[in-house]
């Protein structure tokens, strides 16, 4: 009855993330036509650096041209001002292409659009990037400038924001995008406090970073300047970077220069939705039952419920645009690494007689292939074009990163310990929590969860070590995508310790902390595929990257266990008794 059970479950799983595949493809032919990077250089910048520094401008431009920077950003003199043609012309006959930046509302009468026709028209200007806090034509005149960016296939420019979470607002930009169709691509643009202190190897890897790990296709160049070095060494910097970073996104794969086109904004709609949330109603029965053993009558009406909830939430679902993708988002980071890593306990609970390696192969297929699932769900729940261009991001990051780390212990307990007996753990743990052990595993785990928050996002505050940056300088000159390293350094070798010390104690030993680090490890991987402007396929990468690094240093894990059990003290036998539950 039960098997029956699991089975219609997973059955209904299957076929309603087959339903909604429209999502995924949507997003992938959308990544596929977006792989083009256009390098972007201001013109007025570098003018007025060559002033200072000594260069000259002639050569400056060529240096540019030949490093692959073909596109030069124009602003206007002042605000309403127009453009000086003379630069214009001079740039077009040097062989590069122009990227408009207007200043805002001043010059958005009938006789200044006209003039931005006759200069897009003369010039063939494809590229927009607003100079200033609002888009020009604000002030009543906002379609003048959408006719204009549909009728010449312009593609305009959004600004990353300096947080690397969202855009840059501009008055009237929000109406824009929506009123052209979404003709628009990501920007990225250091910022002037930056370029006081940067070199040109960390310039070089600000660019190849917002370009593969955040989706960008506007790199914008400005010259250094560092107040450590001279004006000339810093133009001289900002021009080798130039040239090293067309090189390294070019090995990469991407297209330099190649137009960028308009992507699709289209949605899966309201039956993409509600098979999303069938699919996620589906894997949390799963994880319930494998949990609990529920039998067959106990599902039946609140599957019937949530069935009906998930009509109803759907249909609800345009009166706020993109609040249910986001929560199925969520929904799906929660869920997936909880039943990863709920069936890997089970294999490991009825498979006791199994072989370390037959356990290590099974477990890694168990977490990959639900994690996967997951990742997939995640793909479908962030299909739209607003997510990839970074105009929604992906809200309950810390959520998604703590909550399936207290399901695990519900997992372990439930499964190792069973449910019967948490009541008297608990107490047990009460009634040991003064021991030394205890206090030590509490004081390590404490810290171990403030550098995971800390290390988490863009805002929490914990700075990446200087060890770690040269590792991570390294893997990311070598490979497509960077692994992280909560992946391959926590995640994978904490599952093949977990499995190694199962396979030789079994519940006797300690499980719980190299089970929070794997766990840690699967919700990782759920959290590269949430970077929501991430190409998946770059996620896929970085994956399949943590897999093969983690397997290398799960072995060598492996072995150096072996060996420290082998030859363990007396002393470390004692330490481990006084923890509560083991």
């Amino acid at each position: 009855m039960q098997n029956g059970l699991k089975q219609v479950l997973w059955l209904s799983l299957a076929i309603s993330l087959l339903l909604v595949a429209t999502g995924p493809k949507i997003r992938l032919i959308n990544e596929y036509l977006n792989r083009s990077v256009i390098p972007v250089a201001d013109y007025g910048e570098f003018a007025a650096a060559v002033g200072t520094s000594g260069a000259d401008m002639e050569n400056v431009l060529e240096q540019l041209k030949s490093s692959g920077v073909l596109t030069m950003a124009v602003r206007e003199a002042a605000p309403g001002a127009g453009f000086d043609e003379k630069v214009l012309r001079k740039l077009k006959s040097m062989g590069f292409g122009i990227l408009l930046r207007p200043g805002g509302t001043p010059c958005a009468d009938a006789d200044g659009f006209a003039g931005y026709d006759r200069l897009i028209d003369e010039f063939k200007i494809r590229y927009l990037i607003f100079d200033g806090p609002d888009a020009p034509g604000e002030n009543g005149n906002l379609s003048r400038m959408a006719d204009l960016i549909k009728k010449h296939h312009m593609i305009l420019g959004i600004i990353e924001s300096p947080s690397q979470v969202g855009y840059v607002p501009q008055k009237g930009l929000d109406k824009l995008i929506l009123s052209t169709d979404y003709a628009i691509n990501r920007a990225y643009i250091i910022p002037d406090w930056d370029l006081l202190s940067l070199d040109k190897e960390d310039m070089f890897f600000r660019w190849a970073r917002a370009v593969v790990d955040r989706g960008i296709r506007f790199i914008y160049i400005r010259p250094l300047k560092n107040k450590q070095q001279t004006d000339f060494k810093n133009m001289s910097d900002t021009l080798e970077a130039s040239k090293a970073f067309t090189g390294f996104i070019s090995g990469k794969g991407y297209e330099i220069n190649a137009p960028l086109t308009k992507l699709s904004s289209a949605s899966p709609g309201v039956s993409g939705s509600l098979f999303l949330l069938l699919s996620l109603w589906a894997a949390l029965f799963l994880y319930l039952t494998y949990l609990l053993d529920l039998k067959k009558e106990w599902v039946i009406k609140p599957a019937a419920a949530c069935i009906l909830l998930s009509i109803l939430l759907t249909l609800l679902d345009g009166k706020a645009p993109m609040v249910l993708p986001k929560f199925l988002g969520l929904f799906a980071a929660l869920l997936y690494p909880s039943l990863s890593s709920l069936l890997v306990l089970k294999y490991l609970k009825g498979g006791r007689e199994h072989g370390l390696f037959k356990k290590v192969t099974l477990s890694l297929g168990i977490m990959l292939g639900v994690d996967l699932l997951g990742a997939y769900t995640v793909c479908a729940a962030f299909s739209h074009l607003r997510f990839l261009m970074g105009l929604e991001s992906f809200d309950g990051v810390v959520t998604a990163l703590l909550l399936p780390l207290a399901l695990f212990t519900i997992n372990y307990y439930f499964i190792f310990k069973g449910c019967r007996n948490i009541k008297n753990i608990w107490h047990g743990f009460l009634t040991t929590a003064k021991t030394p052990g205890t206090i030590f595993l509490l004081v390590l785990g404490a810290a171990v969860l403030y550098l995971y928050i800390g290390r988490s996002g863009n805002n929490y505050g914990v700075p990446v070590s200087l060890p770690e940056q040269v590792i991570r300088k390294a893997l990311e000159k070598t490979l497509v995508a960077r692994p992280r390293f909560k992946e391959f350094l926590i995640g994978y070798p904490c599952l093949f310790a977990f499995i190694y010390l199962y396979h030789r104690k079994g519940e006797k030993s300690i499980l719980l902390l190299p089970g929070m680090g794997w766990v840690i490890g699967s919700i990782s991987i759920l959290n590269s595929f949430c970077h929501v402007f991430t190409p998946v396929s770059v996620s896929l990468h970085r994956t399949l990257n943590g897999l093969a690094l983690g397997v290398a240093s799960g072995g060598l894990l492996l072995v150096a266990l072996s060996l420290i059990l082998r030859f363990v003290h007396p002393r470390i036998k004692g330490f481990i008794k006084q923890v509560p539950g083991h």
